[in-house]
């Protein structure tokens, strides 16, 4: 498990700075009003989420959004262009 969680660590962490599609699903169970969502990398039960920071895009949306930190297995983005057409 250890060697399967650096090698997930090292996959997310060379995805920082990308822009990619982002489907929010909605808040994040027990992180307040977090939202949460899906890039087109991220299957549903198997992979992480894409947790945003900053302004917190409407569920149902696809927003475009800049990866900016890595765990193992999750991501945090920031939308670009917040507030504009996505």
């Amino acid at each position: 498990m250890a060697a399967q969680r650096r090698g997930a660590l090292a996959r997310n962490r060379a995805r920082l700075g990308q822009t990619v599609e982002v489907l929010v699903e909605g808040p994040a169970p027990g992180a307040g009003p977090v939202m949460t969502g899906r890039a087109w990398f991220q299957a549903p039960e198997v992979d992480g989420l894409v947790y945003f920071d900053g302004e917190q895009p409407e569920t149902g949306r696809l927003v475009q959004a800049r990866l900016t930190k890595a765990s193992a297995y999750d991501l945090v983005a920031t939308t670009v262009n917040p507030g504009g057409p996505n």
